[in-house]
């Protein structure tokens, strides 16, 4: 699904556009029919994806609610209410942290990892920092190549060197 949402902070509907196609195409879903109250000032809503499935979060910071939304139908699903959602609605995929503390698992098992978590922590930060010093060198190389190319370039035509009589045309 190629996707993106966007929630609406007062008129507590969500607006799903799907841009697969040329034509983009928008399709709204209400999340609660309750009218803005007049003495609260708008606010942004969050919106977060649930990475590998179909559902988003939106929290209602207003309304102290926070809704889940199945993109794929199209549809609210879940209200969670009395809470505060003011701050960043957070999901994790549990599938996903599993298989992260199962590999976690399998290289100190197996001795793949480094001695112990300050030894990894060590070794990771200076990988870390090495790949950086190369990219940072390979960035400056590309930028001092191409400007001297460009300037290379500029003295030359596309036959070789530049003439040095005046064109016949006026």
């Amino acid at each position: 699904m190629d996707l993106f949402v966007v929630a609406s902070s007062t008129d507590f509907k969500v607006a799903i556009v799907d841009v697969s196609q040329s034509k983009p195409t928008v399709s709204y879903v209400t999340l609660s029919d309750m009218a803005f109250p007049d003495d609260d000032s708008p606010t942004d809503r969050q919106v977060e994806w649930v990475e590998g499935t179909d559902f988003v979060w939106v929290s209602g910071r207003v309304e102290k609610q926070i809704y889940v939304v199945n993109i794929r139908e199209q549809k609210l699903v879940k209200t969670f209410t009395n809470v505060e959602a003011f701050k960043l609605v957070s999901v994790r995929n549990k599938r996903f942290s599993h298989l992260a503390s199962d590999f976690s698992k399998h290289w100190m098992e197996n001795g793949d990892g480094l001695n112990s978590s300050k030894d990894s922590d060590d070794a990771l930060s200076i990988v870390a920092l090495a790949v950086s010093c190369i990219a940072l060198v390979a960035v400056l190389a590309n930028f001092y190549l191409s400007r001297s190319q460009k300037e290379a370039s500029s003295n030359e035509s596309l036959a070789g060197k530049k003439s040095e009589i005046p064109p016949s045309v006026a």
